[in-house]
């Protein structure tokens, strides 16, 4: 009766947490339409730019179970960015080197998820808001939407603390002045742990 009452326990999801992650996240920014039948027709690439770094995600949310069934919301911002130069050394001349980075990112997700003893194993579905800034000859900054689809994985080590890890894709909306001629996607790799009460 004591160790079910012990894994009964651990499998009790329902609650807040509040936590954090390191986060590797790696970018690309396309050219589309016009744009990228231009630079076909030059040997160029559709890669443009491919933003990458490390950022530290600080997070709260909130789980609900049932059965071995658990709903989830989580909120989060990330202190850190992505930068990088052109992938094309002729892009980069037209250009005058620019710079391409995404900063302070802001996401709310949903999950849901399946319980197996001390493991939760989760979807994820949500929308994140990244600052972006373009540098050279063609200047831009501002906030850009997109939608995130993930897949995480999370594990109880005590009643209270948790260590997970996530893996998430982001596909934002054309960059703003762009006429729909630039998308930019990014793909995040999340490791970190919460505490749970």
């Amino acid at each position: 009766m004591l160790g079910t009452g012990s894994a009964a326990a651990q499998e009790d999801w329902t609650g807040y947490h509040v936590g954090g992650a390191l986060v590797a996240s790696r970018a690309e920014m396309t050219a589309d339409g016009n744009l990228s039948d231009l630079l076909d027709s030059q040997g160029i690439d559709d890669r443009l730019f491919a933003p990458s770094g490390s950022a530290l995600g600080l997070r709260v949310g909130r789980d609900w179970q049932q059965g071995n069934l658990v709903l989830g919301l989580v909120a989060e911002y990330q202190a850190g960015h992505a930068s990088a130069g052109a992938d094309d050394a002729r892009i980069g001349q037209i250009l005058q080197n620019p710079d391409v980075s995404l900063s302070r990112n802001r996401r709310v997700v949903g999950r849901i998820g399946y319980v197996a003893g001390d493991w939760l194993s989760y979807a994820l579905a949500g929308q994140d808001v990244a600052r972006f800034r373009m540098t050279g000859t063609v200047e831009a900054e501002g906030d850009i939407e997109g939608n995130s689809l993930g897949l995480g994985v999370e594990h109880r080590v005590t009643p209270h603390l948790s260590t997970f890890a996530e893996y998430s894709q982001t596909d934002f909306d054309p960059i703003p002045g762009s006429g729909g001629q630039l998308d930019l996607s990014r793909k995040d790799l999340r490791l970190g742990a919460s505490f749970r009460f």
